[in-house]
């Protein structure tokens, strides 16, 4: 089975909760997340096979101005759990910060750095307060991660992305907080 996500991200809570049950009713795809990211926004993650999501997408995703939404096919495991918070065991070597400006377009590059680069992901925060921002963590070594973070401007457009930070040999203390 070809692994897809679907994300729609609302800035309606009630029409999130409303659309979120006809999806569960209409279509057969997992909820990886389904939480508020900030007053008034609401963030939705289904995963299931490509047909499921792209027919997901084309019922509900256009069908009001207050949703965006996004599908990425042929996700990788490690974007998955990612998204499902399943924390990477590996050693963090040096750390790559991406802050992007919406939580769609989060899961897009994660998946494409994964995909094109000797990276890890260590964490996609779209948490509550973050005003429907999005960061995502890498680790790898110093050139992969500053080829994967100058790549994600080319993956959504610099627009997209607010800011970009690389960190060389973290403390141990800053690891922890990622680990």
């Amino acid at each position: 089975m070809n692994l897809s996500i679907a994300i729609l991200e609302f800035i309606n809570i009630a029409e999130a909760y409303f659309i979120l049950d006809k999806i569960i009713k209409t279509f057969k795809v997992d909820i990886l997340k389904a939480q508020k990211i900030c007053p008034g926004k609401f963030l939705t993650v289904f995963s299931g096979n490509t047909s499921e999501i792209l027919d997901l997408i084309n019922k509900f995703g256009n069908i009001s101005v207050q949703i965006k939404s996004s599908y990425v096919t042929g996700i990788s495991n490690e974007t998955l759990n990612a998204i499902s918070k399943i924390k990477n065991s590996k050693n963090i070597d040096n750390i790559g910060i991406i802050e992007v400006k919406n939580a769609v377009n989060s899961f897009i590059i994660a998946d494409t750095l994964l995909k094109n680069f000797e990276i890890d992901i260590l964490k996609l925060d779209f948490a509550t307060g973050l005003f429907g921002k999005a960061v995502i963590f890498i680790n790898g070594a110093l050139s992969d991660i500053t080829n994967a973070v100058n790549f994600s401007t080319d993956i959504v457009g610099p627009d997209k992305i607010i800011n970009t930070q690389i960190i060389s040999s973290p403390c141990d203390e800053l690891k922890s907080l990622l680990s």
